[in-house]
């Protein structure tokens, strides 16, 4: 099966931008730090709070977008929090640099759905993964609760020193909380930022409980605005390009012996990725599906096509382990 293929994401470089592929599960309760949700979506936040991060179905309509969506990606602030210097609410999608070849030295277009309880001005980031060269720019929600657009439309620096392998070479980020050490004046243009992230203006999103923030079809595009469309990347492509990062895999082996020795105590099998990874994953084998009669099972030899999965028998009969394969290589 060849690979999936950037260019045919209708100019649509962000990954899961119409949030249908949740491998990690469809709510998310976190405390604080970092977490991954939505496939290619990662969430961080300071200070500790008690924010929830789900699936939803509240979604633009037809009418409003263009396009029918079946998810959007919902944040409830469970809780107030004063906003310090240093606080900071918000999500990304990292960029992979060989993704990222394409889009140096052009102008290009960010657009996305969003819909807030709290009005005021939140901030999109684009950020050199490698240095403090950032572009920072306003999404500003006018009405509460209602679906907006918001688009921004920008030059991919070509002096900017991006990764251009298959490490991170660009996050593309969204702020809900920003506090004042890590804001600036400067906006709309590239520049040397280091220790800034938001605009001077930014909203503070987590200090009123009970507030919420959707998005839903985000979009990076090569050129002016375009009508967000998926043509060009169907479902099962969309979902083998998450795959290239997490992938939820299935391991089992297993026999029957009769013996009581301990010398043939253990066998192997390989196990072959869905997707091609971005590079060698970590492989979680620790969540049991249904083991009978086994003293330990682990992954080894693991590449980026797959990996090796070893189980050792307790006794003698019956054996066997399955086991789910959580495996990650993102960024």
């Amino acid at each position: 099966m060849a690979s999936p293929r950037i260019d045919r994401l209708d100019k649509n470089y962000l990954i899961n931008g119409n949030f249908d592929f949740w491998q990690r599960g469809v709510s998310l309760g976190v405390t604080g730090g970092s977490a991954f949700l939505s496939d290619r979506y990662k969430f961080w936040a300071d200070p500790t709070n008690n924010w929830t991060c789900s699936r939803d179905t509240d979604v633009p309509t037809l009418a409003q977008s263009g396009t029918k969506s079946s998810y959007s990606m919902k944040f409830l602030n469970n809780s107030s929090v004063a906003q310090g210097a240093t606080s900071y609410v918000y999500h990304e999608q990292t960029l992979e640099g060989i993704f990222l070849r394409d889009l140096i030295g052009e102008t290009c277009t960010i657009s996305f759905w969003m819909k807030s309880s709290v009005i005021g001005d939140y901030t999109v980031g684009l950020y050199d993964t490698a240095s403090d060269w950032k572009y920072l720019a306003k999404a500003t929600v006018n009405v509460a609760d209602t679906w907006e657009k918001k688009v921004i439309t920008l030059d991919i620096s070509d002096t900017v020193n991006f990764p251009l392998d298959n490490s991170g070479g660009m996050r593309i980020t969204v702020w809900m909380t920003v506090g004042t050490d890590y804001q600036s004046p400067t906006i709309n243009q590239w520049a040397n930022l280091p220790g800034k992230f938001g605009v001077d203006t930014q909203v503070n999103w987590s200090e009123t409980a009970g507030s919420t923030c959707f998005f839903s079809q985000m979009k990076l595009s090569k050129g002016v605005e375009q009508e967000f469309s998926m043509a060009g990347r169907d479902y099962a492509e969309e979902l083998r390009l998450c795959q290239r990062y997490y992938q939820l895999n299935f391991a089992s082996g297993g026999g029957e012996v009769n013996s009581v020795d301990t010398i043939n105590r253990e066998m192997s099998c390989s196990v072959n990725f869905l997707e091609t990874m971005r590079t060698i994953p970590a492989v979680d084998v620790s969540t049991v599906i249904a083991d009978q009669n086994v003293q330990s099972s682990n992954a080894y030899n693991i590449k980026e096509v797959g990996f090796s999965f070893k189980v050792i028998r307790s006794t003698t009969g019956v054996y066997h382990s399955n086991r789910w394969a959580k495996c990650d290589a993102e960024l």
